[in-house]
């Protein structure tokens, strides 16, 4: 049933009352009083209020319930997300390579006079050097690319069609070219952070689940053998019968799966030349996938870099490169920006809080600021800390980074800084709810604490979930509202109930989320408090003097999804194969190749391919791939022209490369291929292949109007019939020939006469093939193409 759900409470209790009466005739012809004083009548009135009562509960789906039958299905709704950027981190001279650690604070000022924090997600290592140049290379000419890079435009790494050579030559390869001021460190990590134009949003994400839902796909787990007389080591087949082979180890976790059609390597130019970084021995990691998705490139040279002047930068730099081994690209890579010195920050900041601690507590001595360790705490109901100490060894305490210690005097209160915050005491009653000090949470993670309180303080871990249904008795579970912050605990049944003056904490990241705009900061600084002195020691200083040139946007925060939100997004994705079929009703229209693309990716692909349609819209959104045309035909072999195959679905996938007559590479069709079979229907047969083309020549003599000169308009009509034929952006509506559509002369001349300077045409033929010209129209086979040859075309004044 689609959402939103309809509205069932449409009948009224008169309606409930006359439509009983009108009953009683025909089950009951010996009733013949229908007056409301009549017992009987009395009971249909009655009878009738319990049935409204129950339509209208039936209407009223609580939030609760919907959130229930979202989850079942798959699409709970999200919780808020922070903000990530790269930070080009820019070290002052002399400062060497600095740690950053994981979870040290940035601060991010916005034009409007807001300052938002943000944390880093992991540690990283910067250096001295900056980058200075950038250059292109597509293995036959130069490009200096440091503008466009400075400026935030869009550059083409590698050409416009990068391929690798045949036969390979290193200095024949399309690379792309870093340069830096200063020699990259040996032994050094150097971060660079790559944003790829045209990435889909998650696609990252879909390909690792691609890559474990195939791996669990190709598994098959032994069945238990029957009890008889077989070794004890012995497996069975899936009959149940003794195994011949041993059964697999279990899955491991997925990692992100190569290119299906590029190799590239990162290499550095040393005193000696170009030297290959290798990725088994850590030396380089390279999240790109081949320049095709944003993420990091960690290098650890194993020697110093040497200045050199490199192609068409005649300055002396320290350069890496990035160059293409193998395969040829399915689209144009296009580089938005590169962020060196890359820290990757979230905008959140870790709950911090200031405990204040009683006076003739010793907050001194071995508990230092900085130091991470396991603490016994103990607390009044008041929230002060009444004991403080290292927990034991081998105690169940977390371990915890003490940010700031203000020793406690015999008369005077202390102060503790952990990342913790204090919510309360437990009451001992069911249902407790606590409120955090700042929301909403950022992932919805949390982690809740409590103390025991009687005896030695023991530290006690709960969960969280989004509510406690599952939760047994025993269970040390809460229900988090990421959004307002507030945790409940459970009533004993359902969750465990905290124990009665046990102190309540919780660590947790708080976020701003859609309002975490860090993408328009304007400048950045490392946060100068106490938890970035403990936490970075003695790398603060050259922290706290470092800049921030650039940043570069990740990913954009979010809001926490409200259920209509999660329930829109559900109907969307659990409906668009209807919505698909809407948009290509029964009749001409047999495929989505010919339609607005705003239209067709309105609507998320299918989970299955039921139809040819489906087929088309699943192909054009392969994770990894990038396919610019889909299309699909029903009981059609490419091989067996003319011949009606029954349970067969012929696909023909086309990329954005090669420029002039795209065709797939067989990494390619392969990706497309595995990706519709775990999705196709049962007993279906599914061929993937590349577009076949006819050259189209056009033999044209053509009139000039006054005053224009020939060789213009003969470049001007060659352009203008390339663009007409173009497999991607050609054809009668500018969006790719359609297949197997003839080439019609009356079209031709209409392109050739609507052409800038021309007057009128002489002559025209037509040539398909390099066959004999012809002064009719051109066949074209149903899954075939048509391509641009090359033209002859004269032009002389009228």
């Amino acid at each position: 049933m689609p959402l939103p759900l309809p509205n069932l409470d449409t009948r009224r209790w008169s309606d409930l009352v006359d439509e009983g009466r009108a009953l009683i005739p025909r089950h009951a012809p010996e009733w013949t009083d229908h007056n409301v004083h009549d017992p009987g009548i009395m009971l249909v009135e009655l009878s009738a209020w319990v049935v409204e009562q129950l339509i209208y509960r039936a209407n009223r789906v609580p939030e609760r319930q919907l959130r229930k039958f979202l989850a079942l299905a798959g699409y709970a709704p999200r919780p808020p997300r922070p903000a990530t950027a790269a930070l080009a981190v820019r070290l002052t001279a002399g400062s060497g390579s600095v740690a950053v650690p994981a979870g040290s604070a940035w601060l991010a000022a916005l034009g409007d006079g807001r300052v938002l924090p943000a944390q880093a997600l992991a540690p990283t290592t910067v250096v001295e050097a900056a980058l200075a140049a950038a250059q292109a290379f597509d293995g036959a000419r130069w490009a200096d690319v440091s503008r466009p890079l400075r400026d935030g435009l869009d550059l083409l790494p590698l050409g416009t069609d990068p391929r690798a050579p045949a036969p390979y030559a290193a200095d024949a390869a399309p690379a792309f070219y870093l340069g830096f001021d200063r020699a990259l460190p040996a032994g050094a990590d150097c971060a660079l952070y790559v944003a790829v134009r045209g990435a889909r949003d998650g696609e990252r994400e879909a390909l690792l689940d691609e890559a474990a839902a195939a791996a669990a796909a190709c598994r098959r787990d032994p069945l238990p053998c029957t009890p008889c007389a077989r070794p004890a080591d012995a497996w069975c087949d899936d009959d149940g019968g003794p195994g011949t082979t041993p059964p697999l180890p279990p899955a491991a976790p997925a990692t992100l799966p190569p290119h299906h059609a590029v190799r590239t390597a990162w290499e550095y130019l040393a005193a000696d030349g170009w030297h290959l970084l290798s990725t088994s021995s850590g030396e380089v990691d390279d999240e790109t996938r081949g320049l095709t998705l944003p993420g990091l490139v960690c290098v650890r040279l194993p020697a110093p870099t040497a200045p050199r002047a490199v192609g068409a930068v005649a300055a002396p730099l320290h350069w890496l490169r990035c160059r293409l081994l193998a395969g040829s690209y399915d689209e144009t890579p296009v580089l938005r920006a590169v962020a060196f010195n890359a820290v990757l920050v979230e905008q959140a900041r870790t709950a911090w809080q200031r405990l204040p601690v009683a006076a003739g507590v010793v907050a001194g001595g071995p508990i230092a600021a900085g130091a991470r360790l396991r603490l016994a705490l103990a607390f009044d109901d008041d929230g002060v800390v009444t004991a403080l100490a290292p927990a034991p060894a081998g105690t169940d305490a977390p371990e915890i980074l003490v940010a700031e210690v203000v020793p406690a005097t015999a008369t005077a209160r202390g102060a503790l800084t952990l990342p913790l915050a204090y919510l309360g005491a437990g009451t001992g009653l069911p249902d407790q709810q606590e409120t955090l000090p700042v929301a909403p949470v950022a992932r919805g993670e949390a982690t809740p604490y409590t103390l025991d309180p009687f005896g030695t303080p023991a530290w006690r871990r709960w969960s969280v979930a989004a509510d406690l249904d599952a939760a047994g008795a025993r269970d040390a579970r809460a229900a988090l509202d990421p959004a307002a912050g507030v945790l409940t605990f459970g009533d004993g049944v359902r969750g465990l109930v905290p124990a009665r003056h046990a102190p309540v904490l919780a660590a947790y990241a708080a976020t701003a989320g859609a309002a975490g705009a860090i993408g328009a900061a304007r400048a950045w600084a490392f946060a100068d408090d106490a938890l970035n002195r403990a936490v970075a020691g003695a790398n603060f200083a050259p922290l706290a003097a470092a800049a921030v040139p650039a940043a570069v946007l990740v990913s954009p925060g979010a809001d926490a999804e409200t259920v209509g939100e999660a329930a829109a997004r559900a109907a969307a994705s659990l409906w668009s194969h209807e919505r698909i079929v809407e948009l290509c009703p029964p009749g001409p229209c047999d495929t989505l190749d010919q339609l607005d693309p705003a239209l067709v990716f309105a609507w998320p692909a299918p989970a299955r391919a039921a139809t040819t349609l489906d087929v088309e819209r699943i192909a054009r959104e392969v994770p990894g791939t990038r396919v610019r045309r889909a299309r699909a035909w029903a009981e059609v072999d490419p091989g067996l022209p003319g011949v009606t195959v029954p349970g067969t679905v012929s696909l023909v996938v086309v990329p954005a490369l090669p420029l002039g007559r795209p065709a797939p590479s067989a990494g390619l069709v392969r990706a497309v291929a595995r990706y519709l079979d775990r999705r196709r229907v049962l007993c279906t047969r599914l061929l993937v292949v590349g577009p076949q083309y006819l050259e189209v020549r056009v033999d044209a003599a053509v009139a000039t109007v006054p005053n224009a000169d020939p060789a213009r308009v003969r470049q001007n009509v060659v352009a203008a019939l390339d663009r007409f034929f173009d497999p991607l952006a050609g054809g009668p509506a500018g969006r790719g020939w359609p297949f197997g559509r003839d080439v019609f002369r009356s079209e031709v001349l209409q392109v050739v006469d609507d052409v800038a300077g021309v007057d009128h045409v002489l002559a025209l033929t037509l040539r398909g093939d390099g066959g004999g010209a012809t002064c009719g129209n051109l066949c074209v086979p149903p899954t075939w193409l048509v391509a641009s040859g090359a033209h002859a075309i004269t032009a002389e004044p009228a």
